[in-house]
């Protein structure tokens, strides 16, 4: 392993542990979540899952999908993702609400207070995640194998797939807020700018994300 793959690998874990961070900062503020988690959330209000292992044995789904037609989108990021994502963020939300100026039902102050920490969080760290180049999360790697596949455009399929996360979640009781929209609508040119800009620092390159 070269030096300039140690330092995206560096990167990627640190921004999938701040996937994970992010993801449960916004648990906190319940004001809506990225559209994978919006389904995840609502899986385990109908199943005796918690939130870490639904999302592990959703991804094991996805990432077979991924085997079988675009194996080459599989990468150190992917395994990552799909194995810590979830369960740092299942544990994390369990030590914010255990702290007394939080709890169980934060005020509106906290609650707008973590959103702002929440989403900046979560639009850099997956920003970094995926202009890190070492493989895409198996959700990630859906509209790609779908785009392929069907007479549309990616940008088409990416945004019905994750609308389609959306209403199986909000079906399954969790309630999409917010925030669900104004991620779907930021990641993308997000992820552009760091393609453009900050990768280059970052990774020594321009990657593919622009």
């Amino acid at each position: 392993m070269n030096r300039q793959v140690r330092i995206r690998f560096v990167w990627m874990l640190a921004a999938i542990l701040g996937l994970g961070t992010a993801i449960s900062i916004l648990f906190i503020a319940d004001m809506g979540t990225d559209p994978l988690t919006t389904m995840i959330r609502g899986f385990t209000m109908i199943t005796p899952l918690s939130y870490g292992n639904c999302q592990l044995l959703f991804n094991i789904l996805l990432i077979v999908l991924a085997v079988f037609f675009r194996r080459d989108l599989i990468g150190a990021g992917t395994i990552a993702n799909m194995v810590l994502v979830g369960y740092v963020a299942e544990y994390l939300e369990i030590v914010w609400r255990s702290l007394p100026f939080i709890g169980d039902a934060p005020g509106m102050g906290i609650r707008i207070f973590m959103l702002l920490i929440g989403v900046v969080l979560f639009i850099s760290t997956a920003a970094i995640y995926m202009t890190a180049e070492l493989g895409v999360s198996p959700y990630d790697a859906l509209p790609i194998i779908i785009s392929e596949k069907v007479p549309f455009s990616f940008r088409t399929v990416r945004i019905t797939v994750d609308v389609c996360a959306v209403c199986i979640g909000w079906l399954c009781g969790n309630t999409p807020g917010i925030l669900t929209v104004l991620v779907v609508l930021s990641l993308g040119p997000v992820i552009t700018w760091f393609g453009k800009h900050v990768a280059v620092k970052l990774f020594g390159k321009v990657t593919s994300f622009v």
